[in-house]
């Protein structure tokens, strides 16, 4: 039995395991899913991981919005640099 709860605009789904529970944040506005793909031995464990993962997503996409906004409007940020930035914060999401 799945289980579904939304949060700050994801749509958090419990999805039952043999030893445990998974987890699978989704955001249909930019058709986004994401998970950790751990099992977590309870349902509340793996919803405390769902809202830590939706969280971090969430901050690293205003971020890049951020970056994208601002790019070509300030002469400070080149494109190496907004590259680079971009880069980082999506590595640090994997």
């Amino acid at each position: 039995m799945l289980t579904q709860q939304k949060y700050h605009g994801w749509v958090i789904t419990l999805i039952p395991e043999h030893s445990g529970y998974l987890f699978e944040c989704s955001f249909d506005e930019a058709q986004i899913k994401i998970s950790d793909r751990n099992i977590y031995p309870t349902a509340t464990q793996a919803l405390k991981a769902a809202y830590r993962k939706a969280d971090l997503e969430a901050a690293g996409l205003a971020l890049i919005r951020f970056l994208n906004e601002i790019y070509g409007r300030c002469y400070y940020l080149t494109s190496n640099d907004h590259i680079a930035l971009t880069s980082s914060i999506l590595e640090f999401l994997k």
